[in-house]
């Protein structure tokens, strides 16, 4: 997640792309979130949403657990 946010940030990407980037993640950790099928899948939910938010807060390096 944040590695696909930074490459398309360094590759400056336009603003549709993200769009449909930032729309496609948070339908998949929507679905992760609420539909019992993907219950295996909450941890990577939280990492997905982890990634986002080192992101936006510019924070780089090693997942902190």
């Amino acid at each position: 997640t944040r590695n696909r946010l930074l490459f398309m940030a360094k590759h400056r990407a336009p603003l549709q792309a993200w769009g449909y980037t930032l729309g496609r993640m948070t339908l998949t950790m929507l679905s992760w979130s609420l539909r019992p099928k993907w219950r295996e899948m909450l941890p990577h939910r939280d990492a997905m949403w982890q990634g986002l938010r080192d992101f936006f807060r510019r924070r780089w390096g090693m997942r902190l657990a």
